[in-house]
Formats: structure tokens, C-alpha cells, sequence
């Protein structure tokens, strides 16, 4: 929510660069008025909110919250001190103008491993069943036709084949980069294309 097509456009471009870098998509939905945001339905959403001549960013988020809009609002401001006014919103974070890429990268990829922190896989291992979070899951690999998957705290092996791990899997996170390998987009840290 931006009424300055130079800020429409840094954060356009910042967003870019993190689809590209993160092989992550985005739907980026630009809306210059206020009225325009509060028609949309909007579920598992950012919304970045600058300072207008109007209203600044706090102001105009509570207006958002007034009208049951419950979306993570990151506040893009110029006044720092509305930090604190911040907190009467909710907001989930408040970024300094100009904003930097990495800002705005940290608040995508906290915003999505919260998303992904609330679901969990549950796999059959031998005769019982247990649950997995997903955001731990680092990969999961089919080898020798047995079903394991890595977590930040071990090794699981899975009774059951890798197809039915898959079919729980959100696309939005998970990847499969080889009939045998799923990796879990949020825990890259690098990708590289040599081969050793």
C-alpha cells in the first residue's frame, strides 16, 4: 500500500530479486488507496504498508485492523517512533525507510517458516505413527526403496513409501529436484550447479 510510485517500485524490485534468488513465487498486488486493500480477501498474507500524505503507516493499519483484516502487516516508515504505535496493531515488523533487501528478505522467510512452523507430515515408522513439523524437515530421500527423511534433529526412517509423504507436502515449500529427493525450500541456505 503505497502512494509513491518510487517506493512501488524499490519494493517491486526488492521482491524480485528474492523470487529469483529464493526460486520462491510471489504474488505482489499493488494497491494505491486504502479502499482498494480493505475489498481484498486476503489469507496467508503480507501486506507492506508505507507513510502516505495522508495517514502513516500506523494509522492506516488500524484501519486495516478495524475492518478484521488480520493479515502480517509489515510497516515501512520514515519515523521510527512509530514503533511503539506499532504494537497497538500488531503489526509484524516496522522497517525504516528506505528499506533494505535484506529487511525485506528476513520478514518473507520469517514469515514463512511461521507459516510452515504450523504444519506437520505424519508417517508411519514400523507400527506407530508419528507427527513431524514441517519446518524442521531439511529433506526427504527414497533410497534403496526405504523412505527416509532428515530433520534438524536426526534421521527418520518411514514404513511407507515416498509418494504418500508427498501427498501431504505443500508445494509452496517443498520441491521435488529428483524422483527420489524432496528438499525443503525454506532450510536452503545455497544451491550450487558443480558437480564434484
Amino acid at each position: 500500500l503505497s502512494n509513491s510510485t518510487k517506493a512501488i517500485s524499490g519494493l517491486k524490485t526488492i521482491l524480485e530479486l528474492y523470487m529469483y534468488e529464493k526460486m520462491f513465487p510471489i504474488d505482489v498486488k499493488v494497491c494505491k488507496e486504502l479502499k482498494d486493500i480493505l475489498k481484498l480477501n486476503l489469507s496467508n498474507a503480507i501486506i507492506i504498508i508505507t507513510d502516505s500524505k495522508e495517514r502513516n503507516a500506523v494509522k492506516t493499519a488500524k484501519i486495516l485492523r478495524e475492518h478484521d483484516h488480520t493479515e502480517a502487516l509489515v510497516l515501512l516508515t520514515d519515523n521510527i517512533e512509530l514503533v511503539y504505535e506499532a504494537f497497538k496493531v500488531s503489526a509484524y515488523r516496522v522497517l525504516k525507510s528506505p528499506v533494505a533487501n535484506s529487511d525485506i528478505f528476513e520478514v518473507i522467510d520469517s514469515f514463512r517458516k511461521r507459516a510452515l512452523s504450523k504444519h506437520v507430515v505424519v508417517v508411519k515408522d514400523g507400527p506407530e505413527s508419528i507427527s513431524l513439523a514441517m519446518s524442521d524437515i531439511i529433506y526427504i530421500a527414497s533410497i534403496n526403496r526405504e523412505t527416509k527423511i532428515f530433520t534438524k534433529h536426526g534421521e527418520v526412517a518411514a514404513a511407507v513409501p515416498l509418494f504418500q509423504i508427498v501427498a501431504q507436502l505443500p508445494d509452496e515449500f517443498f520441491y521435488m529436484c529428483h524422483r527420489s529427493f524432496i528438499v525443503n525450500l525454506v532450510n536452503i541456505r545455497s544451491v550450487s550447479t558443480s558437480v564434484d
